[in-house]
């Protein structure tokens, strides 16, 4: 998974084509921890609260794992 500031893309390994794309142009995403679970915080763009969300990416499976 590729992270950057309005989203996610993941890619395959095998042919490098896109299997999963988000890009929400209305908040900004920040990544806030990863382990087995990947977190990340979400506030909107135009905005300038401190308020956020936490959001859990979910369905994601690393292909390298044996």
């Amino acid at each position: 998974l590729g992270f950057h500031p309005h989203g996610v893309q993941g890619r395959a390994f095998v042919d490098g084509s896109i299997t999963q794309d988000i890009n929400d142009i209305n908040n900004i995403y920040q990544v806030v921890g990863s382990d087995k679970l990947v977190v990340l915080k979400r506030r909107e763009a135009s905005s300038a609260a401190d308020m956020c969300d936490l959001c859990i990416l979910t369905g994601h499976e690393s292909t390298l794992a044996g």
